[in-house]
């Protein structure tokens, strides 16, 4: 992409009110959204060779379009252009896995493991007292190799008996849930929460130096108000966004008073 800039140097002004960076990442911007999904990124050496800028200011610009969503790193590897990242409603009851088809990427479900836990201390401590033993679903969510999330799913004894291997292994719990053991789903309480992954997650999502990534729990309700599933998912702050749609409703009688600290 790099070669493609007549000189670089003549598209940023140095004389301009806009920061430098903020040119530079208007710029790379607007490249990384001509270009495909997966397409390699220039390297900071190859923008800074290109531009005639410093690291700092390549680094800072770089840094802005991987805040947009348009450019994902891949350690070890480099950066790379993403398609749409994927979205995860608040307020809808759909599959996990439908997140990823919707913004255009068709990922790699992996299930790394399918197995009963009887130990109730090994469970989720918000679940202990719904059941005397759990059927655990770990899957890992992939793009090109790359890994974007794990799902770990918990369900109740009653319901786990009727879930197959083969099930699991060919679609989306929530289908499994309502075509093949015949469950109405009502309702889904959502929580995140920033927290240290466990050793085994960050490994999995590539994320060992990350202190914090994203986790979504999610537990889900029957017709009846019967507890059916419980699924806490790890995600990799870099390809993912959460998004809820909320009413702008507020008690009337609320009033506020705002200190402007001495503002003129």
């Amino acid at each position: 992409m790099a070669s493609d800039r007549n000189g670089g140097l003549a598209e940023i002004e140095r004389d301009s009110h806009e920061a430098v960076y903020m040119q530079l990442a208007r710029h790379l911007i607007s490249e990384a959204e001509q270009a495909s999904p997966g397409d390699r990124f220039p390297t900071e050496e190859e923008l800074i060779e290109a531009y005639g800028l410093s690291r700092t200011t390549v680094r800072r610009a770089v840094q802005l379009v991987v805040d947009q969503g348009l450019l994902i790193r891949r350690q070890g590897k480099g950066t790379f252009v993403t398609g749409s990242r994927p979205i995860q409603s608040a307020t809808k009851l759909v599959p996990f896995v439908e997140s990823f088809t919707v913004a255009g990427i068709r990922p790699t479900v992996r299930l790394r493991e399918f197995t009963w836990i009887h130990d109730l201390e090994a469970v989720p401590a918000a679940i202990r007292d719904k059941s005397t033993s759990f059927l655990l679903v770990r899957r890992i969510y992939e793009s090109e190799g790359t890994p974007l999330a794990v799902a770990e799913i918990y369900m109740p004894r009653e319901i786990g008996a009727g879930v197959t291997l083969a099930e699991i292994e060919q679609h989306p719990v929530y289908q499994v849930l309502q075509e093949s053991l015949g469950q109405e789903l009502r309702e889904a309480q959502l929580r995140v929460t920033m927290q240290e992954p466990p050793e085994h997650i960050a490994t999995m999502l590539g994320a060992e130096d990350l202190l914090y990534v994203p986790r979504l729990e999610r537990f889900t309700e029957g017709a009846r108000g019967d507890f059916l599933e419980y699924t806490v998912t790890y995600i990799h702050p870099d390809a993912f966004e959460l998004t809820a749609d909320v009413a702008a409703e507020l008690p009337p009688e609320i009033s506020y008073t705002f200190d402007t600290g001495g503002v003129q």
